[in-house]
């Protein structure tokens, strides 16, 4: 936004071909700054083979709060725990994260770190970025992609539309 706030819509679909290495899958962190940002859990569920959809077993806050060895902290993290999951399941997540307050606690500043290869690989990996006209942004980073850039108008303001693809990361 003009004032340097900023909201995240991240969604991740994961398809399960190995129940024994699926372990790992049963839980996924969302962090955020307590305080400073609004984190919402849109869908958490898993599609099984067979069809049946089921909601994640528990959303949960943890994290710490206040002075913790000698550091004061406000990050936190939204918490998403799944089943036991087998071969041929699916797991849907989509989470909204919002800066609030009056401004960017860093002024008139965006960044974004967004790390494209991970543990496990992507197939269909997608980074859009909607921001006023006037903001000029700038990307790179080993193998970063090239975004494509449409300019559109949304809700009555003009906005760029950087859209970073990549089809398929190892």
């Amino acid at each position: 936004f003009e004032n340097g706030l900023g909201r995240v819509f991240t969604e991740r679909v994961i398809r399960v071909h190995d129940a024994q290495k699926a372990e790992g899958l049963q839980r996924f962190s969302f962090p955020y700054s307590e305080g400073r940002e609004e984190i919402e859990v849109l869908v958490a569920e898993r599609l099984s083979k067979d069809g049946r959809r089921e909601p994640a077993l528990r959303i949960s806050d943890v994290g710490p709060r206040g002075k913790h060895g000698g550091v004061y902290t406000d990050v936190a993290e939204k918490v998403v725990t799944f089943p036991p999951l087998a071969a041929g399941d699916t797991l849907h997540l989509r989470v909204r994260k919002e800066l609030i307050g009056r401004q960017n606690l860093f002024g008139d500043f965006f960044g974004a770190i967004e790390p494209i290869a991970g543990a496990m690989p992507a197939r269909d990996w997608r980074l859009v970025i909607e921001s006023p006209r006037a903001r000029v942004l700038s990307w790179g980073g080993k193998g970063a992609p090239t975004p494509v850039i449409a300019h559109e108008v949304f809700e009555g303001e003009p906005v760029q539309v950087h859209d970073f693809r990549v089809a398929a990361v190892a």
